[in-house]
């Protein structure tokens, strides 16, 4: 027997790629992995009169793969980190009674009386809790107006109207930024199953994909594609121990999904003008490896992201800008029941299609959108996505 639920992922960040170096392995809850080798092959040339193949030849080893989750809060971070070559900021945690909301004009905006909002940045998403009224609490998108003693913020929940409040209650607000870079991460992959006994593993691996899914009625999923160095036949663990994966909640659109706010031709963003029924992103690094004559490089390529949304056909301003050539921002947002999660913002998009054809009768039209991300320059920073870690 060879059963799959005893299987278990896990994997120690290198400091040198290919180098696996010690320390206890960090295991993760995965859904699964098509992890592979895969050799290039040539047949020999040489002639021979029976007419028969003189030899197959082996001229690489190329191990890769796809390693499917389902979205957990702090599940799989540094491969999160990986995929954006970048790394998480420190957590800004800000807490106190000198928060207020001023919801009387537009923007609105979370002020301080006491002048601690400097670190939060365009684009940031962030958690509020504490305020007395429940519309001021849960996840905001900073917007474009940032100061020390006022920010601009959007609810993502679209069953949330802020409003007003004076400073006085003890609130706080945490987020951590993500936005993508150009240091590349690297890790020592693991596969055990306690069953068989049998070991495998994938040295020098950097996660060049991440494909994250939002289905109505379905879990959130965060699936990662890999691609290594070497697989090195092993027969024991490559590491001196093994710590836990998290025991967080699975994250799912039922009780999870805040919202998804999109904002045309550089306006603010506001919730999605049609009832939305899936939004799916996929982000990529485009590493790209390569064989030498005894050794094996991986290059940086271009970080891209590429949005696809289906929505109701109710209305037709998102269709409009899509004929009119315009941008379009995007947000979305999911936590778990201890409001804890993530929020993607990608700035700037282009549309790439728009597509409301009706299907037949008795169905619904349901229009799907799709984008590609641009590079957005805000104040000194220049990205393409931006991740916030709620919580």
């Amino acid at each position: 027997m060879s059963d799959s639920n005893r299987v278990r992922i896990s994997y120690i960040e290198e400091v040198t790629r290919g180098t696996t170096p010690s320390g206890n392995l960090q295991a993760v809850n995965v859904t699964g992995h098509s992890i592979s080798t895969t050799p290039s092959t040539v047949d020999s040339q040489t002639i021979r009169q029976d007419g028969n193949n003189y030899d197959t030849i082996r001229t690489d080893m190329v191990p890769g793969g796809g390693i499917p989750t389902e979205l957990i809060f702090e599940n799989a971070d540094p491969w999160i980190e990986s995929v954006f070559r970048s790394s998480f900021d420190s957590q800004i945690s800000l807490s106190g009674t000198t928060f207020s909301i001023d919801a009387s004009g537009s923007p609105i905006t979370l002020d301080d009386s006491g002048s601690g909002l400097g670190s939060l940045k365009p684009n940031d998403a962030i958690i509020v809790s504490g305020f007395t009224d429940s519309n001021n609490n849960g996840v905001f998108l900073i917007g474009g107006n940032t100061a020390a003693g006022s920010v601009d913020i959007i609810a993502v929940d679209p069953d949330k109207t802020p409003t007003t409040e004076a400073a006085g209650d003890s609130v706080t607000i945490t987020t951590t930024r993500l936005e993508n870079g150009v240091t590349p991460k690297f890790f020592s992959i693991q596969e055990d199953n306690d069953l068989t006994g049998i070991f495998r593993a994938w040295k020098g691996s950097e996660f060049d994909t991440l494909t994250l899914t939002f289905t109505a009625g379905q879990v959130i999923t965060a699936a990662f594609n890999m691609q290594a160095q070497s697989e090195p036949d092993i027969s024991a663990t490559i590491g001196t121990g093994y710590t836990a994966a998290t025991t967080n909640e699975v994250i799912n659109m039922e009780d999870g999904y805040v919202g998804t706010l999109i904002g045309l031709n550089g306006a603010a963003a506001s919730s999605a003008p049609s009832c939305v029924t899936s939004v799916t992103y996929t982000i990529t690094n485009n590493v790209r490896r390569t064989k030498g004559a005894n050794c094996t490089k991986f290059g940086n390529g271009k970080f891209t992201v590429t949005a696809t949304v289906t929505a109701f056909f109710s209305e037709k301003t998102i269709y409009d800008a899509f004929l009119a050539n315009q941008t379009f921002s995007i947000t979305s947002a999911a936590i778990d029941p201890s409001n804890q999660g993530y929020a993607l913002t990608v700035p700037t998009m282009r549309f790439t299609g728009n597509d409301p054809s009706v299907p037949s009768g008795d169905s619904d039209i349901i229009a799907t959108f799709t984008g590609t991300a641009k590079v957005s320059t805000v104040g000194s920073d220049t990205y393409s996505a931006i991740l916030s870690k709620l919580g």
